[in-house]
């Protein structure tokens, strides 16, 4: 069984200005090293090294006490490929989980968020559509050095978009619950008929991808997307989900951070059978 501390997903966007572009991601840790994935049955630190759930390949940036974390939010549509971004927006707001930092999107969805000692190197998580009334509040996270990181695109989804697809799918989302989207590959390619065991004490069964972006159904396994849904889950800094590839590879994804009332995006690779 392989196991693996997660990253939140990031989406990667390109920007017609070049305030703070953003580069595509791959998977392995920034600036080359080791691939955590060859790490075998041993926990890999999620501090310091991406691991398959980010598309984001955050470096570090500038000089000075205060480090800076720039990038563009990515607002979608169709939560089956959060990397499609239907537009860049301005004046959304981006805050520093548990902190008072935060900054607010201008032309072309560009942020700059000044982190000062308060904030720890590591796993820094992002909440995307804070005071922003239009959005439902999404998680992403990256990874921070001494001085900051760019390139990091962050992804928002309007209120309407997630409720038209809670009214869609019959879902009652109670408050003080986050919802999971979680995304799976093999292989290089998405995840098709991999089944999960959602996190402890949720109070919906998964629901996955089908073929239309409102229609997302339970104990199919995943289907072209490699999508799941997981709602009412209960806050935590540690969830844990396991999965079992239609392959027979098995992985369990832990370290996963939910937030009430918050949509959090996570993205792993299903490992090949042993």
């Amino acid at each position: 069984m392989r196991v693996q501390h997660v990253l939140l997903l990031l989406t990667f966007a390109g920007c017609s200005t070049d305030h703070y572009p953003s580069r595509p991601g791959g998977f392995g840790p920034p600036g080359g090293g080791p691939d955590p994935t060859d790490a075998g049955g041993s926990d890999v630190d999620s501090g310091g090294t991406p691991v398959d759930g980010g598309l984001v390949d955050a470096s570090v940036t500038g000089d000075g006490p205060l480090r800076s974390v720039t990038g563009t939010v990515c607002r979608i549509e169709d939560l089956r490929d959060p990397t499609a971004c239907i537009e860049q927006p301005a004046g959304v707001g981006i805050q520093v989980l548990g902190s008072d930092i935060s900054a607010v999107s201008t032309d072309c969805g560009a942020f700059e968020l000044l982190l000062d000692g308060s904030v720890a190197n590591g796993t820094v998580h992002l909440v995307v559509g804070f005071e922003s009334a239009d959005y439902h509040l999404s998680l992403v996270s990256i990874t921070v050095d001494d001085t900051g990181a760019t390139g990091v695109s962050a992804t928002a989804v309007l209120e309407t978009t997630f409720s038209d697809l809670t009214a869609a799918l019959g879902v009652a989302q109670p408050d003080g619950t986050g919802t999971i989207a979680l995304h799976l590959e093999e292989a290089g390619a998405p995840a098709v008929g991999s089944i999960i065991e959602p996190p402890a004490g949720s109070l919906e069964a998964p629901r996955y991808d089908t073929g239309d972006p409102l229609d997302w159904q339970p104990d199919t396994g995943t289907s072209d997307a490699g999508a799941v849904l997981v709602f009412g889950v209960a806050e935590a800094s540690d969830a844990v989900i396991n999965v079992a590839g239609l392959q027979g590879g098995i992985l369990t994804i832990v370290g996963i951070q939910v937030v009430g009332n918050t949509l959090t995006f996570v993205r792993a690779t299903v490992p090949p059978p042993t």
